[in-house]
């Protein structure tokens, strides 16, 4: 069967898409789960089969991107939560005391978590990101490297950068034993757990709406 569908630019991609996969008064929509990149398309999906389907129905799963993701991490880590932005800059900025005690600066810890917050989130951000696409350590050593030699930026930022590979190291052993996942997280070990989840409760999953995919 197959299993990939391009709908044109110029077509209506809600009408085309239901029409295509939903209107079949066969389908199982309680057994159905639809992924889209946001929720916005839902009303419109919503609004088109309560207009097709004739007398009251179960609606299909509906699930955005980032909830079917968290869906398979949840699934295998079930008394892990989500760590607050706050919470996870607080602990960057005691694993860099810890990791570099005497960077000293305005960029620097030893100026004080209000001073240094703006760093942290840098931090936090950069490793989220890194841990969302699954980089490897390996793939950090040359920006390790390059921030030893010195960039164009201040000497305290350097020196983050070159600490970038056991600061991140330290960041994961510590939300880890606390049972706590990032976003970046949720992403990685949703890519590392998806071959052995199984998704009993759905007879078809829908992936539809996106566009613009790269590698």
């Amino acid at each position: 069967m197959k299993k990939l569908f391009v709908i044109p630019i110029e077509q209506n991609f809600i009408e085309t898409f239901t029409d295509r996969f939903l209107s079949d008064e066969g389908i199982d929509l309680s057994r159905t789960a639809v992924v889209f990149p946001g929720k916005r398309a839902f009303l419109y999906l919503n609004r088109l089969l309560a207009g097709k389907r004739n007398g009251p129905f179960f609606p299909p799963a509906e699930m955005t991107i980032t909830e079917f993701i968290t869906r398979i991490t949840r699934r295998h880590f079930p008394d892990h939560v989500q760590i607050r932005k706050l919470d996870a800059v607080r602990m960057i900025h005691e694993i860099v005391k810890d990791i570099r005690p005497g960077l000293a600066g305005r960029t620097g810890p030893a100026a004080g978590f209000r001073e240094f917050y703006p760093w942290a989130v840098k931090l936090l951000e950069f490793i989220d990101l890194m841990d969302r696409e699954d980089i490897p350590e390996s793939r950090l050593k040359n920006i390790k490297a390059n921030a030893e030699i010195g960039y164009d930026v201040p000497e305290a930022v350097n020196l983050l950068l070159s600490r970038i590979i056991p600061i991140r190291r330290e960041f994961h052993e510590r939300l880890s034993s606390a049972k706590l996942l990032t976003n970046g997280l949720i992403y990685q070990l949703a890519g590392q757990y998806l071959e052995k989840t199984l998704f009993d409760e759905f007879d078809i999953v829908c992936f539809a709406g996106l566009f613009a995919l790269t590698g």
